[in-house]
């Protein structure tokens, strides 16, 4: 495995390890009203050394990633010293903490997650529940020009093969998440990026279906805020960037584009989403195996959409952000969120979730996004999408 893909696997490990295990949330800590130096080393030191048990146990021991878990108990040391001088409150109070980067939020089985097959979902690769071939009658001509618009990231310098996913919304633009270009790309001192050899964007990768559709190379970077995402979720940054692809053939377009949508009004309590994207296998221990093999017949990496609801988002006061419950993993990171009502429209970009005391995954809004400003141009993030020949609507 490469340093990148643990460094991930680490992030989702930090709150949350397999029944049974040691290994403390730093919100039952938290709860704790003795933040005292030594009450705080105690309990950071249990987190670390459970964080090197399971690199020694399940990560072949790998040197780097004892310097990564050391990384991550300090940051966690350092947070709860600003909690008990309640310098950091608002850090703690948005649950940066507590998330990692995607999560299971019902882990009942009842949110499927299905494979999408010739540009359709597949209702046998997943529990159907209420989504049943009749539901998907009525919702599928929609929802499916707006899965040929979802591609993968890939990388081949990663073991699994790919980083993330993006979707597209003009002939050669697409969005994705920023912590994902980090991964794929080097920023240079003038502020552009550089992006790394073996990466690129492929609209198929299907499950026993169409394994290649239009695969792109990137281009540039046009959209990019000048902060960097960390190892730790903070809503307050916008976890967005619009990468220029490379231009291809006219005939080799993947089809439709979505269109941007600039209104927020969609976003209603329990009105139903959907989260299309690449699902990637989570670590060892984190979610039980009867659970996955329900909801993914332990098969990752290929396209999916996992319909879902819109939840409160519990300990988040940013306008831009909002939560579903929609089954999500690693590599769902740069998802699109389509409405039911409206799958030609790109309502929200999927960055996060939280396996802490309350479960729910984050998007942001887009259209709550549009007057963000690009790091190296200082254009909005609308400004870019209309030069882009991206369709605001």
């Amino acid at each position: 495995m490469s340093n990148i893909n643990l460094k991930n696997i680490l992030r989702s490990v930090r709150t949350a390890a397999h029944s049974g295990s040691s290994l403390e949330s730093i919100d039952s800590l938290e709860s704790h009203s003795d933040l005292s130096n030594s009450n705080i080393s105690n309990h950071i030191d249990g987190i670390h050394e459970e964080l090197d048990r399971i690199i020694k146990d399940y990560l072949d021991n790998d040197d780097k990633l004892y310097e990564i878990a050391g990384q991550i108990a300090g940051n966690a040391k350092s947070a709860l010293e600003l909690v008990r001088k309640d310098a950091g409150k608002n850090f703690v109070e948005s649950s940066q903490m507590l998330e990692s980067l995607e999560v299971i939020v019902k882990l009942d089985g009842t949110m499927p997650s299905f494979m999408v097959k010739d540009g359709k979902p597949d209702l046998l690769s997943s529990p159907a529940g209420p989504w049943h071939a009749g539901y998907w009658q009525a919702a599928s001509p929609v929802v499916e020009r707006a899965i040929r618009c979802v591609g993968r990231i890939n990388a081949t310098y990663e073991d699994s093969g790919y980083l993330g996913t993006g979707f597209q919304i003009a002939p050669d633009k697409i969005i994705t998440n920023r912590h994902v270009l980090q991964l794929i790309a080097d920023k240079q001192g003038n502020g552009t990026w550089k992006f790394r050899d073996g990466v690129n964007i492929d609209f198929g990768h299907e499950y026993r279906a169409t394994e290649s559709i239009t695969p792109r190379e990137f281009k540039s970077v046009i959209f990019a805020t000048d902060k960097e995402i960390g190892n730790f979720i903070d809503h307050r940054l916008l976890d967005l960037v619009v990468i220029e692809l490379e231009p291809t053939a006219a005939n080799d377009y993947p089809g439709d584009y979505l269109k941007v949508n600039t209104s927020a009004q969609w976003v209603h309590l329990q009105d139903q989403v959907f989260i299309i994207g690449y699902p990637g296998k989570p670590p060892v221990g984190l979610y039980d195996f009867t659970l996955l093999d329900k909801l993914f017949k332990t098969t990752f990496g290929c396209k999916r959409i996992a319909p879902g609801f819109i939840i409160p988002a519990k300990g988040v006061s940013e306008k831009w952000t909002m939560a579903h419950d929609a089954t999500t993993l690693f590599g769902n990171s740069g998802s699109v969120v389509v409405h039911k009502n409206d799958g030609l429209l790109a309502a929200g970009l999927h960055y996060g979730g939280s396996s802490g005391t309350t479960r729910q995954n984050y998007a942001h809004i887009l259209a709550e996004t549009l007057s963000a400003k690009d790091a190296r141009t200082g254009r909005t993030l609308a400004d870019c999408l209309e030069a882009s020949q991206a369709v605001l609507g």
